[in-house]
């Protein structure tokens, strides 16, 4: 005889998701195991809905938080970078930042086969691997 189905307080599960706890965290927070946890999400109604929920509570919290410190960075902006950087982490906040590598020697090979092709073609010839058109 196999054991029993035990399932989660969805309630719990979203409030527990709110206060930004992983769903590892809040298996253990609940006293079930991660592959119980993954399981009810499969099986118990409302638990994946639960967890999103809670994340979005918790996510409008902070992106509250970043806003207001925001406002007040020039007084206090203790707060800022924490919420900046949770924010990054569980929100999908990026920064995106562009590096252009410049190769000087690359450039010279550019401007030297350049000035061969013009020259070539004022003269009038290919050169001698190249077949004449």
């Amino acid at each position: 005889m196999g054991q029993r189905k035990k399932f989660v307080d969805v309630a719990e599960v979203e409030r527990l998701a709110a206060r930004g706890l992983t769903e590892g965290q809040i298996a253990k927070q609940l006293g079930v195991s991660p592959d119980t946890m993954t399981a009810r999400k499969v099986d118990q109604e409302g638990v994946v809905e639960a967890i999103a929920a809670g994340r979005r509570r918790a996510i409008g919290v902070v992106e509250n938080v970043a806003f207001e410190a925001a406002l007040k960075a020039k007084e206090d902006h203790r707060f800022q970078t924490s919420a900046i950087f949770w924010l990054k982490c569980n929100a999908g906040w990026k920064e995106h930042q562009v590096v252009e590598v410049k190769d000087e020697r690359e450039q010279v090979r550019r401007r030297d086969l350049l000035d061969r092709v013009n020259m070539l073609a004022n003269r009038g010839t290919a050169p001698p691997d190249v077949p004449a058109a």
